[in-house]
């Protein structure tokens, strides 16, 4: 008796985890098809670029702008910056939408998309697919959890 209620509750616990990552899932879906209305927007000079490490350690691109005194950056699994180093000049005038982040001391990783003229110079598509990613590793793991609380609870997956 005392195991069948410990196998109940740890296969509930399982099912709860896998809704909770069913929903990032969820949250990474809606975030996919982006309006840049929606995102705050600069338009300035670029003041500074280059590479530099985020908050988590990583290395990314950025901006600093003369108008905007935050760095606002990209990060790509891939690590490849040399398109975005060869494109943007300092001195250039471009225009940047972003999502704005609380965190002062770091790079913000949320820029969406720079414009230059009528030139899009990074584009909003690289960073819904981002997010288009992460959907779906979530969505894999959520089922694969849920999968396994079922199998848990049914005894197929129970180790005494």
């Amino acid at each position: 008796m005392k195991n069948s209620i410990k196998r109940t509750l740890i296969s509930i616990f399982y099912f709860l985890l896998s809704l909770l990552v069913l929903f990032v899932s969820y949250i990474s879906f809606t975030k996919q098809n982006i309006e840049l209305n929606e995102y705050s927007k600069v338009s300035s000079v670029v003041k500074e670029k280059g590479l530099d490490l985020n908050r988590n350690g990583t290395e990314c691109f950025y901006l600093l702008l003369e108008d905007y005194n935050k760095k606002l950056g990209v990060y790509r699994y891939s690590k490849k910056y040399q398109d975005l180093i060869n494109k943007i000049k300092v001195d250039d005038s471009v225009v940047v939408y972003f999502k704005k982040n609380s965190n002062a001391e770091s790079i913000n990783i949320d820029l969406i998309q720079i414009e230059s003229g009528s030139q899009v110079l990074l584009n909003k598509e690289e960073y819904e697919q981002k997010y288009r990613i992460t959907m779906y590793i979530t969505l894999f793991g959520g089922i694969v959890i849920l999968i396994l609380s079922y199998l848990f609870y049914k005894r197929k997956f129970y180790t005494k």
